[in-house]
């Protein structure tokens, strides 16, 4: 099936998802005490359909890259679903970061006038963030203000040196020296309140014994679940009863479901070590001292630097997760009852349970597939039982070529429209590049609902274990049960993802390094190095929702000059990298990845060829003759990098980092077609990013091959006489807008006031604005 049948038969544009399903029986025979195992392969089993989005590595259209046969427009980008013949586009999210520290001014009415949480989630698997959260009180005892942490699954806060000790840290001396090395800090004086707080509580295993009183005594806490186990006298041989089904459970011990809580439950996405646990809590506790005194600055939760944007990949994965779930529940419920009911007796195989005969009464394909059709369908995300969002998907926007595209790069805050918060609605500093700040709403959702600027891309998570692997070739020393505290805390951290990797002694060279290797392609490109002078930690980041964008390098880093500007004002003066460089163009692959050298010709012949003059040297650094042209940065690293903007606009005293590879590039694909925008008010580019997506015009070169519910066609469309480039770029010379008409401004018979405008008959009479409306009854 093509997208287009699926328009056409109001069908639903899907694959089936299939699985193998392995069957194993485990019998107790009761006379030798052994288990008899039985195992059966049961192949292609149909889970359901997973609708498969246009455009994407499954869809058909990307078997051929010429979708003119199949009756599909040339200009079309993809990015939407075809539900039941409707065109269904999944409106990105965004969504404060995971696995980072925040500290905020709590105002609600709570004894705790600051707060440092973490939202924590595995990097290994989808979950739902467990929130771990220290909070530093308003008030203090005799001794001064106390530090007590929240801890998921767990009734009540944890005054933080008792947590501390249950970690496996146990005396005073040792838990300062975890959260402060110098101890002339003033920090220490506002841990004396917390101290005299677990004064009665000095061991681990009493520390444990006190958070004991705290757990919820339930079975899901617990994770003891019951274990049902067959019993029969003889498993060779027939038998007409039924086998005794005994549901037996150990004695819970609490010390173990709090040992349990501790690995899993406490920041989970650091993993099961407690020493590492409790050094990243050290890190926790001083993070929120500093900014309760002033040094660093508190958490913004509107900076972009704190955020991520679920796409619609993350979304679906979100939704098919909870469904999974619900089938797999409903699953066990429906084996477990045939195996009560016994109607496998005729065998006496408990196998027999599940056969290729009764596969899908147990395997039920409907719910995932309906769970999935019903939220792309209706917009309500989430499981019709549970809380739900709404109008996460829409009907795509068909009405002009323009509109399309500026829905389909649509992200949207999940707040509610209605509420008089200023804050999130303002264009942040840190939109600057990854987000257009000319294209949002009027009236309740203004600010809440933006558009991707052109260069933004937004990661898809890679795997963090080459990098982990490269900090320790490079000289990372991890954090490890004994070792020398004092001298750990007094060098530079390093963080991957959230999770404390260890430390550096010679911070420089490990962000020369790491810069060096991703500008070469050794690591990905669109890892985030981040070094933070100001907090003594260096920052690696491969997760998945951050917005990075393209930007020429510079000599910022003192060492090499990737760029000079000689070699940046050809590229500025010719518009295009390709006009720049001599004979054969570079690909972005090779702009990005620096890989220069073939096969067929060596480096210095490779290097000869992108040498324009002697002192125009593109490359000056031929130690590293692989490193790129282009980099990948993200809102992050843009933080701590000092980018210009064009080269006339380049201070001899400032030392630049990157430049922007075009200043329209800042704009998103409505704005960037406004002619000589930077002449405008700033609410004028608003408004035409407004009215300029309803500009009729061709909305998709294969609309007679469409049966839309409205269509709207402009009869004789004409080039506009004066464009920008970022419209050529975006079809806009092969679906114009709108017609050159010669006007005159001038009294014209009086009847011509304020809006009122006089055309002429013949000009209309020969199509002037004429359009055709398609409709679908």
């Amino acid at each position: 099936m093509m997208p287009n049948d699926a328009r056409l038969r109001n069908m639903t544009y899907s694959s089936q998802l299939m699985v193998d399903v392995a069957v194993t029986a485990k019998v107790l025979n009761m006379e030798t005490n052994e288990y008899q195992e039985e195992s059966r392969r049961l192949t292609c089993v149909s889970l359901g359909k997973i609708p498969i989005m246009v455009h994407s590595r499954y869809c058909n259209l990307s078997q051929n890259r010429v979708p003119s046969p199949y009756d599909e427009c040339r200009f079309d980008y993809g990015g939407y679903f075809i539900i039941n013949g409707n065109e269904k586009v999944v409106i990105a999210q965004d969504r404060i970061a995971e696995n980072k520290v925040f500290v905020f001014i709590n105002n609600k009415a709570t004894p705790y006038s600051h707060v440092a949480e973490v939202r924590s989630v595995s990097e290994r698997r989808f979950g739902i963030p467990k929130t771990t959260a220290v909070k530093l009180s308003t008030r203090g005892n005799q001794f001064g203000k106390y530090i007590r942490v929240n801890v998921h699954h767990m009734k009540h806060e944890i005054p933080l040196f008792i947590l501390f000790r249950a970690l496996g840290i146990e005396s005073d001396q040792d838990i300062v020296k975890h959260i402060v090395s110098d101890v002339n800090d003033p920090i220490i004086n506002e841990l004396t309140g917390s101290m005299d707080e677990a004064s009665n509580v000095r061991t681990q295993s009493d520390s444990i014994a006190y958070l004991t009183r705290f757990i919820y005594n339930s079975n899901s806490t617990a994770k003891i679940p019951p274990a049902p186990v067959e019993q029969n006298a003889d498993a060779s041989a027939p038998s007409t009863d039924p086998p005794v089904v005994v549901t037996s459970r150990p004695a819970i011990n609490k010390y173990d479901i709090v040992m349990s809580m501790l690995e899993h439950e406490l920041l989970p996405h650091i993993g099961t070590d407690l020493y590492i646990k409790a050094v990243y809590l050290g890190y926790m506790v001083r993070k929120l001292l500093r900014c309760c005194l002033g040094e660093w600055p508190l958490d913004d939760r509107d900076s972009y630097v704190n955020k991520r944007i679920d796409t619609p990949g993350i979304l679906i994965a979100n939704l098919f997760r909870q469904y999974y779930a619900k089938a797999v529940k409903d699953m066990r419920n429906l084996i477990l009852k045939d195996v009560c009911n016994w109607p496998w007796r005729a065998t006496n195989k408990l196998i027999n349970v599940i056969t290729k005969n009764n596969v899908y009464k147990l395997v039920k394909p409907t719910i995932i597939e309906s769970g999935l059709k019903y939220g792309l369908a209706t917009g309500n995300w989430g499981v019709k039982s549970s809380r739900q969002r709404q109008g996460v998907a829409q009907v795509l926007n068909r009405m002009t070529y323009l509109s399309t595209l500026s829905h389909l790069r649509r992200i949207n805050t999940p707040i509610e429209k209605t509420g008089k918060l200023v804050q999130p609605r303002k264009l942040h500093p840190t939109q600057w590049g990854v987000i257009c700040p000319s294209e949002t709403p009027e009236g309740a959702s203004v600010g809440l609902v933006k558009n991707l600027a052109m260069t933004t891309t937004i990661t898809i998570a890679s795997n963090a274990l080459h990098v982990r692997q490269l900090l320790l070739d490079l000289g990372a020393q991890p954090f490890v049960v004994g070792c020398d505290i004092t001298y750990f805390m007094s060098k530079t951290f390093v963080f991957v993802n959230g999770s404390i990797m260890g430390v550096h002694e010679d911070p420089p060279t490990l962000y020369h390094a790491l810069k060096r290797a991703k500008r070469s392609g050794r690591i990905h490109v669109h890892t985030g190095v981040v070094w933070n002078i100001f907090q003594n930690m260096i920052a690696i980041c491969t997760e998945g929702g951050r917005c990075c964008r393209p930007l020429y390098i510079l000599g910022g880093d003192g060492r090499s000059t990737r760029i000079t500007a000689s070699l940046a004002a050809r590229i500025t003066a010719n518009r295009r990298m390709d006009a720049t460089l001599e004979e054969e163009s570079p690909s972005w692959a090779q702009l990005v990845l620096g890989r220069w050298r073939t096969d067929s010709e060596d480096a210095a012949r490779q290097l000869e060829r992108l040498t324009l003059d002697q002192e125009n040297t593109g490359w000056t650094n031929l130690e590293e003759p692989d490193e790129s042209i282009i980099e990948y940065i993200d809102v992050e690293e843009a933080n701590c990098s000092m980018v210009a903007m064009t080269l006339s606009s380049m201070q001899p005293t400032m030392r630049y980092t990157h430049l922007e590879l075009d200043p329209s590039l800042m704009l998103g694909a409505i704005a960037g077609t406004i002619p000589f925008s930077d002449h405008n008010q700033a609410p004028r580019n608003t408004y035409q990013s407004a009215m300029g997506k309803q500009a009729i015009s061709v909305y998709a070169s294969n609309f007679r091959h469409r049966y839309d519910t409205v269509g709207h066609v402009l009869n004789y469309p004409q080039r506009p006489l004066v464009s920008t480039q970022m419209s050529s770029l975006l079809h806009g010379n092969d679906l114009p807008s709108g017609i050159n008409a010669i006007v005159a401004i001038a009294t014209y018979t009086g009847f011509n006031q304020e809006d009122s405008v006089i055309m002429n008959r013949s000009a209309v009479e020969r199509g002037l604005f004429v359009s055709t409306v398609f409709k679908t009854y």
